[in-house]
């Protein structure tokens, strides 16, 4: 006979699957490699001009909080880079850099899905006109890994996305 827990571990860890699949299906390119020039020139188009920044990392599920990750922790990786790179930090609402991490602990090995996106007040022309925040920029990258390394290549996940961040920013910008 099996625990209560087990069925319920089950049926959490089912929907977080679910969810880490179609990220890896969602018809996204998974690395920079497999697009073309245009491609990238169109992705990078929303970042230019764009002046300072605000850092939002999602809240942590209990599960990866478990293993000794923490929101703070990896707000502070992502602010480390962006000033040592160059990019201004702020206070304030729009726009943000937001990083959402996606956790699944089976055990002996864990799984994630680190997404980051900026987002912007966008303006939508319709009548009434809409104002919303949307995503102008988006990246992810899944992983996994056993317990003994996890918090150390989830924190490398997150810094290797915004590097991709970084990049993108600065050669929609470049320094004259």
């Amino acid at each position: 006979m099996s625990a209560p827990y087990a069925g319920k571990r089950r049926m959490n860890v089912l929907p977080k699957a679910l969810l880490l699949c179609c990220a890896l299906f969602a018809g996204r390119p998974l690395s920079a490699a497999n697009q073309s020039r245009g491609d990238r020139e169109f992705e990078r188009a929303p970042l230019r001009g764009l002046r300072s920044f605000h850092v939002v990392v999602e809240d942590l599920d209990p599960e990866a909080a478990g293993v000794g990750l923490n929101r703070d922790g990896l707000q502070t990786d992502v602010e480390v880079k962006f000033r040592t790179t160059g990019l201004p930090l702020r206070d304030g609402t729009s726009p943000y850099y937001y990083v959402r991490l996606t956790f699944l602990d089976f055990g002996s090995v864990v799984t994630w899905y680190v997404t980051a996106e900026l987002r912007e007040e966008v303006f939508l022309p319709r009548e009434p006109p809409l104002r919303r925040v949307a995503a102008i920029w988006s990246a992810g990258q899944i992983g996994s890994v056993g317990r003994a390394r996890v918090v150390e290549m989830i924190r490398q996940t997150v810094r290797d996305v915004t590097d991709k961040f970084i990049n993108d920013y600065l050669a929609a910008n470049p320094k004259r």
